[in-house]
Order: structure tokens, then C-alpha cells, then sequence
């Protein structure tokens, strides 16, 4: 029941008690989250389907983040040059000279997890958020 909204997923409450309360998001704020062996992080919605292109360091590594609109997601690609990724006039993502869409960069992509706030948080409390 969480397309559309419905039941717990519509609800502002927990079922059971936090394993760590931080108070930077609502605790059942649906966030993209990453971790590597030396580091995590959480990416906000809003802000990724506001800015398409958010630019990260994770555990000392760079990444970026891309906004899919046809998913209402994100995609994290490793990024160690540090290439600049922009969106382009059709909506795709310049990189290099050349546009692709969100799925096909040409970068490493990584795992992300789409997950409630409180829940990233009980596991990476000390994770840098994005947004």
C-alpha cells in the first residue's frame, strides 16, 4: 500500500520505537541512501528532483547523482576525475561533450537504497545527508 500512499506509508507514525532519533528529516522521509567500506550517505528527494544532478563525496570518494524523472529516482555513479555532469537542453546529462540518459552515464553506477529516514539513520547515524 505504498502506490499511492496508503495505510503505514501515509502515516506520520512508527510502529515501533527509533534505535536513533536524529531530527534532520521526518523519520518516515523516504530517502536514496550509499554506503562504501569507508563512508554513508542520504540524498533528500526534493532536492535531487529540484537540482537532477547532485555531487557528492562518500567516505572520501566522489560520486554523482542523477535524477531519473521516467522512475522518480535517483542513480549514483562513482565519479573519482571528478567529470562535471550537467543537464542538458533535452533533459538528459551532458558529460563530456556528449548527452545520455539517467540509466547510461559513462561512469561506474552504484547501489542505492530507497529507504525511510529513520531507518538509514538506525544504521548510519553518523551518514552526511544530502539535502
Amino acid at each position: 500500500d505504498y502506490n499511492p500512499r496508503s495505510g503505514y506509508y501515509d502515516s506520520q507514525n512508527v510502529m515501533f520505537p527509533l534505535m536513533a532519533e536524529n531530527d534532520s528529516k521526518h523519520p518516515k522521509e523516504m530517502v536514496l541512501g550509499y554506503r562504501n567500506s569507508d563512508g554513508a550517505a542520504a540524498f533528500d528527494y526534493d532536492l535531487l528532483r529540484e537540482e537532477k544532478v547532485i555531487d557528492a563525496e562518500i567516505g572520501g570518494k566522489n560520486y554523482v547523482m542523477v535524477y531519473e524523472e521516467i522512475l522518480d529516482t535517483g542513480r549514483l555513479y562513482s565519479n573519482p576525475e571528478k567529470i562535471e555532469v550537467k543537464v542538458s537542453e533535452d533533459g538528459k546529462y551532458a558529460v563530456g561533450g556528449e548527452d545520455y540518459s539517467a540509466d547510461n552515464l559513462p561512469l561506474e553506477e552504484k547501489p542505492v537504497f530507497d529507504v525511510f529516514w529513520f531507518a538509514w539513520n538506525s544504521y548510519y547515524p553518523e551518514a552526511k545527508i544530502h539535502g
